[in-house]
């Protein structure tokens, strides 16, 4: 038998499958020498993902809201949107642009509860007016703050060129940019410290998104707000935006050293990550612990980002990283599960294991740990003592589990913390409008949410179901 006969020549020189026999070798060699894609592609992915995930009709509400509430100060009463924005405004946030006192509308803001009927009549709004809020961006408008501001005379406090600085209202350039980027980033900071409404993760991601870090000098804050934003992305798993918030924080690190660090000088971000300690009021420490304190913390939450991601040159980034916050927390004493778990896996790809040891056994006697996880440990550290360092990493103690460790050690620490009242006494939060503001936002939109949920949508429907029939039973009687 010939190759022929297994192929008969007009199979073979059949011109209709030479495109399908060019289609199949082009796959088989893209498929043999295609790379893996590059940093810079995963952050253009990144970046596509969070354009993607900015929709929704809670979040085309909220951004309706902000627009309305930025618009305030500079009403044109000609023109009928603005009207009904302000009648829209003056039921939903009373006191909010009247000429008083910013204490009077705080308090009136707080003790104030959207009912579904107002929720309703906001819906209604939003309908009529969803072509202008669609038309308009926030930030054409004047912040917040300085709507305030030009409300009752005041002037801001705000950074320009890397100083602080007073400046009357309006704002321009420079000034406006730094100070909407500032709210953008508390309010998604706010967003995430409240994460009781299930509708706060598209909107805390719209508010970060709006954040220009470009117009902020580099600084202490800009670092803080960073790592603010580097949070927000890791909670949304958008990895590589989140390591590079880190990067770039560590890179303005390691080149000034001896830059003044006054907002993290006094316990902040920082504190429950590395010392553990409950802060209830703003403390100084002195600036060699403030920065190693930035070292470590952005190193953790870098080396966090890059286990979770696929690759494996992210993961020897994170080995990088590791090195770095052991030998930095050696050097400075610091002693805590983060950093026992970080040198636990270090030393076990090193192939110490005697160091490994020692690291596991502190670990397990941690009060975070769960009696599983205790066994897991315990495991690991039999594998250890027989010189098996590998079986430890295969599923007993693996770069899932490290960040389990470090991500509950983190939150068991962060969330003791009354986050608003340090950002107030750290001056990042100045007064109680913004706090207020968002707290009214998120009221009126969880009524929003329970107003339109496809429950109550139901509901509705039964109820003028009921109603049809009752009216057709008296008529037919």
């Amino acid at each position: 038998m010939t190759i022929f006969s297994v192929f008969p020549l007009r199979s073979v020189y059949n011109p209709f499958l030479y495109p399908l026999f060019f289609v199949m070798i082009m796959i088989l060699a893209t498929g043999c020498f295609r790379e893996e894609s590059t940093d810079e592609e995963l952050l253009q992915h990144d970046r596509e993902r969070l354009e993607e995930s900015l929709n929704g009709i809670i979040l085309d509400y909220y951004k309706f809201l902000k627009v309305s509430l930025r618009v305030m100060p500079v009403l044109d009463t000609t023109i009928e949107e603005h009207r009904k924005i302000r009648e829209l405004n003056d039921k939903l946030f009373p006191g909010m642009f009247d000429n008083s006192t910013s204490t009077t509308y705080v308090a009136e803001v707080t003790n104030k509860k959207n009912t579904l009927q107002e929720a309703t009549e906001f819906v209604s709004a939003y309908l009529a007016l969803r072509k202008f809020a669609r038309n308009h961006d926030e930030d054409e408008f004047p912040t917040l703050l300085e709507g305030q501001a030009r409300l009752n005379g005041d002037s801001l406090k705000i950074m320009v060129n890397g100083e602080m600085v007073y400046i009357w209202p309006p704002l321009e350039g420079e000034a406006k940019e730094s100070l909407q980027s500032l709210e953008h980033i508390l309010f998604s900071a706010f967003m995430l410290i409240d994460r009781s409404q299930q509708f706060s993760e598209s909107i805390l991601l719209y508010e970060c998104s709006k954040s220009n870090m470009e117009t902020l000098p580099e600084s202490d804050l800009k670092a803080v707000l960073q790592m603010i934003r580097g949070i927000l992305f890791f909670d949304q798993d958008l990895l590589y935006l989140s390591e590079k918030e880190y990067s770039e924080n560590l890179n303005w690190l390691y080149e000034n050293p001896n830059e003044e660090l006054p907002i993290t000088s006094t316990i902040f971000f920082w504190a429950p990550f590395f010392t553990g300690e409950y802060v209830g009021r703003a403390v100084v420490v002195p600036h060699e612990a403030a920065y190693y304190a930035l070292i470590l913390t952005n190193h953790t939450l870098r080396a966090m980002s890059r286990l979770t991601m696929d690759r494996e040159i992210d993961e020897e980034r994170a080995m990088e990283d590791f090195e770095a916050i052991v030998k930095t927390a050696h050097e400075v004493g610091v002693q805590n599960e983060a950093v026992w778990s970080i040198e636990a896996y270090l030393y076990l790809h090193q192939e110490k294991s005697e160091e490994t040891i020692v690291a596991l056994k502190k670990l397990r006697d941690s009060e975070l740990l769960s009696d599983d996880e205790r066994k897991t440990i315990d495991e690991a550290i039999k594998y250890q003592e027989k010189r098996e360092p590998g079986k430890a990493l295969n599923g007993v103690y693996d770069k899932y589990f490290l960040n389990k460790i470090m991500i509950k050690y983190m939150y068991n620490k962060v969330k003791k913390q009354d986050w608003i009242k340090i950002m107030k006494e750290l001056g990042i939060v100045q007064g109680d409008e913004l706090v207020e503001i968002n707290k009214g936002v998120s009221n009126l939109l969880e009524k929003v949410e329970e107003e339109t949920s496809k429950e109550a949508l139901k509901e509705k429907g039964k109820e003028l179901k009921e109603q049809g029939e009752k009216l057709f039973k008296d008529l037919w009687d």
